[in-house]
Formats: structure tokens, sequence, C-alpha cells
């Protein structure tokens, strides 16, 4: 069977889509709770400025979002053609 009428292409990109969403959130709570056990400010003991990095994160998040949009929608459509699986991912 093909991994596209499998199903099992939906469920990789559902796991994509909440890796791309969690993981600023993750490094965002590192970065929180180092500053907090540490005292200083991460930017300065690496001297380096992270304005890209902010940006690249909120990008990230942004095609995590899409990605799982574009999944319930596909999911949807299967759901009305009758295509549902008995595994719910």
């Amino acid at each position: 069977m093909k991994a596209k009428e499998s199903g099992d292409w939906l469920h990789s990109l559902t796991v994509m889509g909440r890796i791309l969403l969690l993981t600023p959130f993750i490094a965002g709570l590192l970065k929180f709770l180092f500053e907090i056990v540490s005292g200083k400010d991460i930017e300065e003991i690496l001297g380096v400025n992270l304005e890209g990095l902010v940006q690249a994160v909120g990008l990230v998040t942004i095609v995590g979002i899409v990605t799982l949009i574009y999944v319930a929608i596909k999911k949807f459509r299967q759901g009305l053609k009758g295509e549902t699986e008995s595994d719910d991912y």
C-alpha cells in the first residue's frame, strides 16, 4: 500500500507540525530558565545579538501552524469521503 493511501503521510505531517510548533516554545523556556538560574542574559554571555533568531523562531512557529491546518483540512476531506481509518493519530 502506498504511503499516501494509507494515511501515514498525514501522521508524519502532524508530527512535523507539532515539532515545528513546540520547538520555539521549548527553546524560549530553556532560555528563560537559564537566565533565572544564572542571573545573566544569555546574549551577554554569548556575545551575540539574537534579533534575527527571534524572527526565525516566529517563522518556524507559523510554518508549524500552517502544517497542522493543512493536515486538519486533509483529514476533514477524507472524513467527508468516508476514508477514515480506525487508528486516530
